[in-house]
């Protein structure tokens, strides 16, 4: 075994370095190529490896050094946290600060008691143009205090008022009129006003004393009425502690949908000429008040503005429940659909003609249920004349009539109509529970 690999030795020796080479370039054997890749590979390893020792070796120290502990985290405390401890604030209800009445010639007259969420509430009659519903706040207070009150729509003006008392004929008349000569204090108030004539009454916040009476009214503009109103007011005393407050919601409501034609709804067919003619949108937007709450404060001191205002909101998150029993019943204002239908209808006429007219035919007691409509030009009536029968939410052009039995000034006090869908209206003035009869096609007919 030794002489073999001995013998071995000698050829090896015995190579020279051509022959090796010309070994090399010679095609090989796929076995020991793949060996001669393998110990490539493992070189590049073992470099690798070298390489990555290097590195550990040259960092260690780095990692090795000490850093301080971390501070322990504090451990939870049971006590709790500080709170600011609310104002503590006495108030007491009192309905005797305010009381709203809506007036209307429409209306039942009710007792101005207190009801049984403690505030004053009246609906009262009173001798008023058609449509109007005027709504009235009255204010009590101390001698040493006044009363603060604001709107809360820019569409809303609120002007102090009184009652005017006129003898004539031997009868006495009452009316509203403005404390302020230039809102036409010579005339009886209505609901609307003229927006583009007292612009700078809207909106603004007015302070009373104690028994004074304001207006409320909205802007005579061609838009849908505002649905929410709020009227708030805050009570001070002289020394200027606020003593009470409270909040009065005045909700609206539109009949039917607002009208295209601004000629009906909104737009003044005389200009800037101020007259009972200036809008037809109070035959439409209704508008009906209810107390949401007065209080007075009872500590020393009163409240303050910050204390005022959460009041103040809290009354007006009753508003929503409040409203739904405002207009549950707006059957009473079946006369107001009635004129709203014919102005819409008509608005072509009133362009040419230049006017319209209204006259209550028949009255139940209190409550005007049928209105008459005419059309007619100023120059001459005969050239443009429409006459209408309003009833029911609805109306009817009159075809024809018959007078049996007419007054002094040729009024009608027996006698028919006859309108154009073949109704027949009878009426008898002499009757004041029933002085107009409906009798329908059908009826007529089979008469």
């Amino acid at each position: 075994m030794k002489k073999t690999r001995y013998q071995a030795c000698l050829l090896i020796s015995e190579l020279d370095d051509d022959m090796i080479l010309e070994a090399e370039l010679a095609n090989v054997p796929m076995r020991r190529r793949v060996g001669h890749v393998m110990k490539r590979v493992w070189l590049i390893a073992a470099c690798m490896t070298l390489l990555a020792t290097a590195t550990i070796l040259l960092f260690l120290p780095a990692m090795l050094r000490e850093y301080p502990a971390p501070s322990p985290i504090p451990p939870l405390t049971s006590e709790p946290a500080v709170e600011t401890p609310e104002p503590v604030v006495n108030w007491v209800s009192d309905p005797t600060l305010v009381r709203v009445e809506r007036l209307s010639a429409s209306e039942a007259v009710a007792d101005p008691d207190v009801t049984e969420d403690g505030n004053l509430v009246s609906v009262e009659s009173q001798t008023q143009y058609f449509a109007n519903q005027l709504i009235l706040i009255h204010f009590s207070c101390r001698e040493d205090e006044h009363v603060m009150v604001e709107p809360s729509s820019w569409r809303s003006a609120l002007n102090p008022v009184y009652l005017y008392t006129a003898e004539g004929d031997g009868h006495t008349r009452s009316y509203w009129r403005f404390k302020n000569e230039e809102l036409d204090g010579h005339i009886s108030v209505s609901e609307e006003l003229e927006y583009s004539r007292y612009k700078d009454y809207f909106g603004r916040p007015v302070t009373v004393e104690n028994g004074d009476v304001l207006l409320w009214q909205y802007a005579n503009l061609a838009l849908a009425c505002m649905e929410d109103n709020f009227v708030d007011f805050t009570v001070v005393d002289d020394e200027g502690n606020i003593t009470g407050g409270g909040s009065i919601y005045i909700g609206g409501y539109d009949l039917t949908s607002m009208s295209k034609n601004k000629k009906y709804y909104g737009e003044s067919q005389y200009g800037d000429f101020g007259g009972s003619f200036e809008s037809f949108c109070f035959t439409n937007a209704i508008y009906r008040p209810v107390v949401l709450g007065a209080y007075r404060y009872t500590n020393e001191g009163g409240g303050d503005n910050e204390i005022q205002a959460q009041c103040l909101k809290e009354l007006h998150a009753l508003a929503l429940e409040r409203r739904e029993s405002l207009f549950a019943d707006v059957s009473s204002e079946l006369l107001r659909v009635s004129v709203r239908e014919a102005l819409a209808d008509y608005a072509w006429v009133i362009g040419k003609t230049g006017g319209w007219g209204l006259s209550s035919f028949g009255k139940y007691q209190n409550e005007t249920k049928y209105l008459i409509m005419s059309f007619a030009n100023s120059l001459d009536p005969a050239d443009h004349e429409y006459l209408l029968f309003l009833y029911e939410g609805t109306y009817r052009r009159i075809t024809g009539w018959e007078v049996h039995l007419q007054n002094e000034y040729g009024g009608m006090i027996i006698g028919c109509l006859y309108l154009e869908d073949g109704t027949v209206v009878q009426v008898d003035l002499r009757h004041a529970d029933q002085p107009v009869t409906l009798l329908p096609p059908a009826e007529t007919e089979t008469a």
